[in-house]
């Protein structure tokens, strides 16, 4: 998540979508609601439930005072 983070700041990256069946291993435990870190927001878009969303859109917050982000608690 670590380099994800780093790559997410270089770029400026506002959004990211993440679908399981493309996406590295790393992603999994958020696509399984297991927490998120506190640059990812809540989804706004998630498709999928029981075992885990299988697709999702989230704000990535990598400035300061962007409040689309809160704390890794899903």
């Amino acid at each position: 998540l670590g380099t994800i983070e780093q790559v997410a700041r270089a770029y400026d990256i506002r959004w990211l979508v993440l679908n399981r069946s493309d996406s590295v291993p790393a992603m999994t435990s958020i696509l399984d609601g297991a927490g998120r870190p506190e640059w990812l927001g809540r989804p706004i878009l998630a498709n999928g439930q029981g075992s885990g969303i299988d697709l999702a859109v989230f704000p990535v917050c990598t400035q300061a005072g962007d409040s689309r982000c809160g704390r890794s608690t899903p």
